[in-house]
């Protein structure tokens, strides 16, 4: 969960303008192998600190998410059976509340390998790995974020 308050359409925009100047507290980065024959994903997560975030504990979260999925959509004038869907969750990499990490300490960097396979009706042109690095317990408040297409 983002930790963002209720804003109008008229304010997120001014908000949101905001957030994008902040300094980011780390780097957050993905490499992946993709292996088409069994269907598998090697994903490395770094993580770089660029402040100390030690007094907090942190978790890694890593997502499968597939675009372009044409499936039906409930819309304002009735069911939309040609609809787009986009960033669809196909599964977590990690479990569903994260892997908890070391703590970041600034100019220093944290690898985490994983291995995921995905099934045989996804699209691996379309899936893209997310990876969301987040306060653990409490409000879960997104720190940083990344996607990359496999």
């Amino acid at each position: 969960m983002v930790n963002l308050p209720y804003l109008s359409e008229e304010a997120f925009g001014r908000d949101m303008s905001w957030r994008k100047i902040k300094d980011p507290t780390i780097k957050l980065s993905l490499t992946l192998q993709h292996l088409p024959a069994q269907r598998l994903i090697n994903i490395q997560c770094s993580i770089s600190g660029m402040k100390d975030l030690t007094a907090q504990s942190l978790g890694l979260s890593l997502v499968v998410a597939e675009n372009n999925i044409k499936d039906a959509q409930l819309t304002p004038t009735g069911v939309d059976t040609n609809y787009i869907h986009r960033h669809v969750m196909r599964s977590f990499v990690t479990g569903t509340q994260g892997d908890a990490i070391q703590p970041i300490v600034s100019g220093a960097s944290n690898t985490y390998n994983y291995t995921t396979t995905y099934q045989a009706d996804w699209n691996p042109d379309q899936l893209s790995i997310i990876a969301f690095v987040h306060q653990m317990g409490g409000d879960n408040v997104v720190i940083q974020t990344v996607e990359k297409k496999l």
